[in-house]
């Protein structure tokens, strides 16, 4: 296979972009949206707490008949909020897409969720099934509790030694840990954003140009609902699960997943067997970020096709 590397997007410019308040206390999330159509593809990015633009290939997806909208949450890319700011939860979120699903007058919308983007997908699924015609769950989980077990695997994979540097940081809440870091991005290079053909050490060199160029770099959100880290939670979403509530999902959906995911395939199997209407499409040469990866055109291909089919 031709050795490719998928640069960070270019920012393209977008068609429409603005701010819109998205709670009572007037808190303000930036938009932009690519397309001339009727039919809404509505974007939700991960973190919680990381800026929208690593989903930024998606603008692809936009035609004369279907028009993408991104937008950074609050605390997270240019969506800032105040130091007083305490509305850190999943419900509170949920209102958000709504406020912003209602601004814009996007009506009825196909809903995408990357990461904690499907979390958040999943619970307005729940909350407002009647506003949604299609949502695509991408390198996702019903529970965070599936998640931190599954990916624990992936932690002792990398052998006794760098497992001992994870725990003995984690203990004493030395993130900032040299060793400590070094172990995370060899995590990140292998489950999050993997190079191809792969190469740890070019995996790690395209991983922090990609956080150069601001697309991994989180916001308020990250620290005060998640954690320090992908592969550790201390924040209040560590309690998320909606496991048992998949059968009342009765929106078509699509289940995206790459093989080598730090959200594991074990994850995607639970959404596919709670969820009635569902496809599960698993690409076997990418992880986490699949926009960002080999795989990105086959993965683009996938959603376009599922949402043309609904």
């Amino acid at each position: 296979m031709p050795d490719i590397i998928i640069d960070a997007p270019a920012p393209a410019q977008p068609q429409r972009d603005g701010w819109l308040p998205v709670d009572a206390d007037g808190n303000q999330v930036y938009w932009k949206s690519y397309g001339d159509g009727a039919r809404s593809l509505l974007t939700l990015h991960g973190g919680p707490g990381m800026p929208h633009g690593y989903l930024q290939p998606l603008d692809r997806l936009a035609t004369s008949d279907r028009t993408v909208v991104f937008y950074d949450q609050l605390g997270a890319g240019v969506s800032v909020v105040p130091e007083s700011y305490d509305g850190w939860t999943v419900d509170a979120c949920v209102e958000q897409v709504e406020a912003v699903r209602t601004g814009l007058g996007l009506g009825q919308i196909d809903l995408f969720g990357n990461s904690w983007g499907g979390w958040l997908a999943q619970s307005y699924a729940l909350a407002y099934p009647e506003n949604l015609r299609t949502l695509i769950l991408s390198g996702t989980s019903a529970s965070i509790a599936e998640y931190l077990a599954n990916v624990q695997a992936l932690r002792v994979g990398l052998g006794v030694d760098k497992h001992r540097v994870l725990m003995k940081a984690e203990a004493s809440k030395d993130f900032d840990d040299p060793e400590y870091l070094d172990v995370i991005r060899e995590l990140n290079a292998t489950h999050l954003r993997r190079a191809w053909p792969f190469s740890l050490e070019r995996s790690v060199r395209e991983f922090e140009k990609l956080e150069e160029a601001g697309l991994f770099t989180p916001g308020a959100a990250y620290e005060r609902m998640w954690g320090p880290n992908e592969f550790c939670c201390t924040g209040p979403l560590i309690d998320w699960d909606v496991t048992a509530e998949l059968g009342r999902i009765s929106t078509p959906t699509l289940i995206l997943c790459g093989l080598h995911d730090e959200v594991t395939v074990a994850c995607s199997q639970t959404l596919a067997n709670g969820i009635p209407d569902n496809e599960f499409v698993i690409f076997g040469n990418s992880s986490h970020v699949n926009m960002l990866e080999r795989e990105a055109e086959l993965y683009l291909a996938a959603i376009d096709n599922f949402i043309n089919r609904h």
